[in-house]
């Protein structure tokens, strides 16, 4: 019978599509080339290297005293060791956009009010270990908690990264 249009040259008799080829199809067996194993072992090495590394950072960041460092417009307005603060400390800070206000004591920081209108900074929470940070965009201010700081601002008296 001629086909019509949107006819299909398939008989109405085959109801599966692998009868449609006329045979079944054999099952598929997946096996490993000699090429997959040596992939895999090398994926699974490099991810307990890079665990390895991180676990290991994380101890020495934990050993080292954590600093609190407020900077504004660029400038470092603070820099104490978190220990300083045995009370609770509120620390303001005045921008040509608006007034900041964090709060500090000896285990963690976090800004307790801002005048940014997304308040992007207040809803950050409580910072409490090396690496957390703070940023209001608005008033450009970040607080941020850095591990072995000195008061000049250096980390352990090494430069991290270059940028040109």
């Amino acid at each position: 019978m001629p086909k019509k249009d949107g006819q299909s040259n398939t008989s109405d008799k085959l109801s599966t599509p692998h009868q449609a080829c006329g045979q079944h199809l054999p099952p598929r067996h997946f096996r490993f080339a000699s090429g997959d194993v040596f992939l895999i072992i090398a994926i699974l090495v490099f991810c307990g290297i890079l665990i390895t590394g991180m676990l290991v950072r994380r101890h020495t960041l934990s050993k080292k005293t954590p600093y609190v460092r407020i900077t504004v417009d660029g400038s470092v307005v603070m820099n104490r060791a978190l220990s300083a603060f045995a009370d609770e400390t509120e620390y303001r800070l005045a921008t040509e956009n608006g007034e900041v206000v964090v709060i500090l004591n000896d285990h963690e920081v976090y800004i307790q009010s801002s005048d940014c209108p997304d308040q992007i900074c207040v809803q950050t929470g409580k910072l409490t270990k090396p690496g957390d940070g703070a940023i209001c965009l608005p008033n450009k201010i970040v607080v941020q908690i850095v591990a072995g700081s000195s008061d000049s601002g250096e980390t352990d008296g090494k430069v991290d990264a270059v940028a040109k």
